[in-house]
């Protein structure tokens, strides 16, 4: 595995919430709109016991009932009915909100203390479970199945804080492994869970009760009940199980984690976001709607950010961020692109809101500081939009607008003409590539004062700046003689010079002297 992938995953491991907040560390109460206990499951169907179930679970087959939709003549199975139905509900909205997939069964159940004090109590083994309404013998039933694609694994939550917390390193591979052998039964299921946790670091009690065919009730409790009942360093399992929403993490990012490291073909995060950049992309005048002013370095960050570039832009207040962002906001919003703008500040984005308001495109953008609160004027502002779709289409269908669409067109095609000649300008100004050193370099370093030899223009081509050395020994060592040579008392003062004769001179007179 390459170490940008080991990279990405120790980043992803931070993400993972280890306090008593989270449920796939402690869970002290099985909350009716998230967990069930499985232990309610026993002969909830055709009077199946609990360990049947549990067995066709451990064997992966598919749609495995648990009790029926509606039974006129069964309260229990109609109580189970809509439980079963609050949770799968609430983990259908997850999903539709943020993809993940939180839903699982977790058994068995792990209580105790780590070295620290930490408490324990959540499921040591994860199975990713979907609810599903099946129709069995003409009756509409709540199933549960595991997908083909996806195989039980341990709480990783539980991992990453037994490693922190106990001080301990555990292998990397433990926390990849998933349960993907072929069982013959649930008991062969739990000789493997013993045998693993027996050759592996983490020392946790595996109760004998395990491998009897009893589950017991997941009872409700407090924080303060276990912190006396249960001693540091001491682990235990306990032949218990729940369904339930178990997210491992509080981040959106983890899904995008998970997609570098399961999609990798790069050696680092920078050979990954160049391979987003479109570098041969130009963006061009006509497709920029900045409607606020913007420089020259703010054009640039949007150019950058267009052709799929990731920026971070800092300045202090009063530079101009705000303005970079509502033109960013603008000009993406008219190429039919959706803006997501998040802050941690109300006051930064009311400054955002108030400007883009300026320009009356406060109607097409939700601003939501509360969603519970800001619900309701969300809702009014969609309905206030779709009564005004006509009147937006008889705007944008104006003669108004086809003059001004055509007048912003001719006058970018200009812009982009200028554009381009100055480019030139800038390249030949810059170019260091003749003489190792730019015109502008030259103009800065050359002294008016004083005169230059024309005729040395006539081999400049010879010139570079990197030679300028060598040339400079040259002249150093040549200077004293001509002091002596352009003498007027010097012998050879009117010799005749060689310089223009060819190879063939040579020759002739070398005959002559003969």
């Amino acid at each position: 595995m390459s170490n940008f992938v080991e990279l990405l995953k120790s980043f992803q491991k931070k993400l993972t919430n280890l306090s008593g907040n989270n449920r796939s560390l402690l869970l002290l109460k099985l909350y009716k709109d998230s967990f069930l206990d499985f232990k309610k499951l026993d002969f909830s169907y055709n009077q199946r016991p609990l360990h049947d179930l549990f067995e066709l679970l451990i064997l992966r087959k598919k749609s495995i009932p648990i009790c029926s939709i509606n039974d006129s003549r069964d309260e229990i199975s109609n109580s189970l009915s809509n439980l079963i139905s609050i949770i799968a509900r609430k983990n259908k909205f997850i999903f539709e909100e943020n993809g993940s997939k939180n839903l699982k069964f977790g058994f068995p159940i792990i209580e105790g203390k780590l070295n620290d004090g930490t408490i324990i109590r959540t499921p040591l083994i994860f199975f990713p479970v979907e609810f599903e309404i099946s129709t069995i013998k003409s009756k509409p039933t709540w199933t549960f199945t595991i997908n083909d694609d996806e195989f039980p694994a341990f709480n990783k939550t539980f991992l990453l804080a037994y490693s922190f917390f106990n001080k301990i390193n555990l292998d990397n591979k433990i926390y990849d492994f998933s349960f993907e052998e072929n069982f013959e039964d649930a008991l062969s299921f739990k000789n493997f869970l013993y045998q693993f946790l027996k050759n592996s670091n983490i020392d946790i009690n595996f109760n004998t009760e395990l491998f009897s065919n009893k589950f017991d009730y997941f009872l409700d409790t407090t924080k303060d009940i276990k912190e006396k009942e249960l001693k540091n360093g001491e682990l235990k399992l306990l032949p218990q199980a729940v369904f339930g929403i178990f997210p491992e993490n509080n981040s959106a990012i983890e899904l995008d984690y998970e997609f570098l490291i399961t999609n990798n073909n790069f050696n680092n995060l920078n050979d990954y976001f160049q391979s987003k950049i479109q570098t041969n992309k130009t963006i061009k005048e006509e497709n920029q709607f900045t409607i606020f002013d913007i420089d020259a370095s703010q054009e640039h960050t949007l150019k950058e950010i267009k052709s799929g570039k990731s920026l971070v832009v800092q300045g202090p207040p009063g530079t101009g961020k705000s303005q970079l962002i509502c033109n960013l906001i603008t000009d993406f919003l008219a190429n039919n692109k959706k803006v997501l703008v998040v802050c941690q500040k109300k006051v930064a984005l009311d400054v955002v809101y108030n400007r883009l308001n300026i320009n009356q495109l406060n109607n097409f953008i939700g601003l939501v500081h509360d969603f519970k609160f800001d619900k309701k004027n969300i809702f009014n502002q969609i309905s206030n939009q779709i009564e005004n779709i006509e009147d937006y289409k008889n705007e944008n269908n104006s003669l108004d607008t086809i003059w001004l669409e055509k007048e912003f067109l001719q006058t970018s095609r200009q812009i982009e003409k200028i554009c381009l000649e100055l480019d030139n300008f800038k390249i030949a100004l810059f170019d260091d590539s003749m003489f190792g050193i730019s015109i502008k370099n030259l103009y800065l370093l050359a002294n008016i004062e004083t005169s230059y030899n024309k005729d040395f223009i006539t081999f400049y081509n010879s010139l570079n700046v990197n030679s300028l050395f060598i040339l400079n020994n040259k002249f150093s060592k040549l200077l004293p003689y001509s002091s002596i040579i352009e003498n007027e008392n010097f012998q050879f003062k009117n010799r005749v010079s060689f310089a223009k004769y060819q190879p063939t001179d040579s020759i002739l007179m070398k005959e002559l002297i003969q």
